[in-house]
């Protein structure tokens, strides 16, 4: 298997090409087998997490659910949320999804900072 660093270089090039809009199909087999070595990095929480959105993003939700189960998460955005770009369709297995209707909007820092934290707290 594939070493904690190799792992880790692994998850941020495959991280790069979904950011450039790369197909699921050319990014799930990078992803494959990168689990248990992420775990073993110094990096390792946040890796796993950042595993978690990418299997979301390949529309592997199930895989994803496990791990984000595995990590002691009991909820998360919905998908739409998680990979939808306005100006970029999302890519499964199966081709484009839709764009997100364009009534969804995200606002930075729209939250009082003690209700975020109970937010936090809470998820």
């Amino acid at each position: 298997g594939a070493t904690a660093a190799e792992a880790l270089d692994t998850l941020n090039m495959a991280q790069a090409l979904s950011n450039a809009g790369g197909a699921s199909t050319a990014i799930l087999p990078m992803l494959r087998g990168v689990q248990a070595a992420l775990a073993d990095s110094d990096a390792g929480a946040i890796a796993l997490d950042r595993l978690a959105l990418l299997l979301l993003q390949c529309d592997q939700l199930d895989e994803a659910d496990a791990l984000l189960r595995q990590r002691g998460y009991h909820r998360r955005l919905n998908r739409a949320v998680l990979c939808g770009h306005p100006e970029r369709p999302v890519h499964a297995a199966h081709g484009p999804i839709e764009p997100l209707a364009s009534s969804l909007a995200v606002v930075e820092n729209a939250l009082p900072l003690p209700l975020l934290a109970a937010l936090q707290a809470a998820f």
